[in-house]
């Protein structure tokens, strides 16, 4: 038979043979109150009823076995306890700060906000370090270009064009020969007392021959014809050139040269010209 609680409304199955007519106590193992239960064949009378009190011997009580209860309490209170958890798991979360998920969090989520200031800081390296290099290989293509101008002695930026060369026959000296053209000064700044040296060659490429002049010197065929080797030579030091025209030569400005040989060895083949020095000008 099914019996009820009369406190808790739990309900039992019990065996109706273990309740005497006149009636059992019963304790029930949920909320354990004891009250008197009968058999269905055999109801008591409401004398009887109000005869009989809860509090007489409970040693013929009879224990409602808990693991009979009734299958609807304990899944109603199951059920209480999985709501019980859940709010707790709300407050929880709510008290952390969590915030539920939603579609808009797919397009901005925490892992890339976290990545942004990393790339950020990544790609400003990056142009710091080309910044960097930027600056150090400047520097040193000027220390370069320092070095390169307290080595030059003022050879590098002269340039010579119409260069020739020629025999002439001295009244005095007999046969001289004559190299003459043009240097121009392709420095930024003025140049000064410009030296310019040739050499001639023989038929086998061996330098024979070698002499030096300042720029800015030059003198005509008959002066060359007339004019003795001293006063040749003495016009080819000229520092300053005729005139001073070896002095201060403006960037990008060209003069005359002269270079004369006297003395000449056999099987000449060859010569070439170039600058020896020069100094900046004001």
């Amino acid at each position: 038979m099914i019996i009820e609680c009369e406190n808790c409304s739990s309900k039992f199955s019990i065996d109706e043979t273990l309740l005497k007519s006149e009636g059992s106590k019963v304790k029930c193992s949920m909320c354990k109150h004891v009250f008197i239960a009968y058999p269905i064949k055999k109801m008591p009378d409401e004398e009887l009823m109000t005869d009989k009190a809860p509090d007489q011997d409970l040693e013929d009580t009879v224990p409602l076995d808990s693991a009979k209860a009734d299958f609807d309490l304990a899944f109603e209170k199951a059920l209480k306890e999985a709501e019980t958890e859940e709010s707790v798991s709300e407050r929880i979360g709510s008290e952390e700060g969590a915030e539920p998920f939603t579609d808009d969090d797919e397009t901005v989520s925490p892992r890339k906000k976290k990545g942004s200031p990393k790339i950020l800081i990544f790609v400003l390296s990056i142009i710091l370090l080309i910044a960097i290099g930027g600056a150090l290989l400047f520097l040193s293509l000027r220390n370069s270009s320092e070095r390169q101008e307290s080595i030059d002695p003022g050879v590098m930026r002269l340039s010579f064009r119409a260069v020739t060369g020629s025999f002439v026959e001295s009244n005095t000296e007999g046969q001289l020969f004559v190299i003459k053209g043009m240097v121009t000064n392709n420095y930024p700044k003025p140049r000064s007392y410009i030296l310019v040296k040739g050499s001639i060659q023989d038929d086998k490429g061996k330098t024979v021959k070698t002499a030096v002049a300042y720029a800015g010197n030059s003198f005509s065929e008959k002066e060359i014809r007339e004019m003795s080797s001293v006063d040749l030579k003495k016009g080819q030091e000229n520092q300053a050139g005729d005139q001073g025209t070896n002095v201060n030569i403006p960037s990008g400005g060209t003069i005359p040269f002269m270079i004369i040989f006297e003395k000449l060895p056999e099987n000449i083949s060859e010569f070439t010209v170039e600058a020896i020095s020069s100094a900046p000008g004001k």
